[in-house]
C-alpha cells in the first residue's frame, strides 16, 4: 500500500494557528515565518513518504524520526497514513515546537 495521493487540505485556522507558534516564527531571525507549510508537507510525502510506501505497509509501520526538527517529515507521513511517529531532536524547543505543529495539525 503507498501513501495517499495528496494530503488533506490545511484550513487558514489550522495555518494561522502554526504561524503563531512562538519558537517557529523566531527561530533564527524568522527564517520559517514565510513558509509554505502545505507545500512543505507535500514535498516531504513526495520526496520521501512515497518512495517509502513502496517498500512497507506505512499504516502499520512507525517511523523513527531523527533530528527531527519542527517535525515536517513526520507529520506527513502521519498524514499521508502513517501508523505512529516518534520525533528525536537533540533541541528541546524545536521539539517543544513540534508538539505545538502537531496539535494544530491534530494529529495529537
Amino acid at each position: 500500500m503507498t501513501a495517499t495521493a495528496t494530503l488533506p487540505p490545511l484550513d487558514s485556522a489550522v495555518l494561522g494557528a502554526i504561524a503563531e507558534i512562538e519558537h517557529l516564527r523566531d527561530y533564527d531571525r524568522g527564517m520559517y515565518r514565510d513558509l509554505d507549510v502545505g507545500l512543505t508537507l507535500d514535498y516531504m510525502r513526495r520526496r520521501f513518504v512515497v518512495p517509502v510506501s513502496r517498500h512497507i505497509e506505512i499504516g502499520r509501520a512507525t517511523m523513527l524520526d531523527c533530528a527531527a526538527g519542527f517535525g515536517w517529515l513526520s507529520f506527513a507521513y502521519l498524514l499521508a497514513g502513517g501508523e505512529r511517529a516518534i520525533l528525536a531532536d537533540l533541541d528541546g524547543a524545536r521539539l517543544a515546537a513540534a508538539r505545538d505543529i502537531a496539535r494544530s495539525l491534530g494529529l495529537l
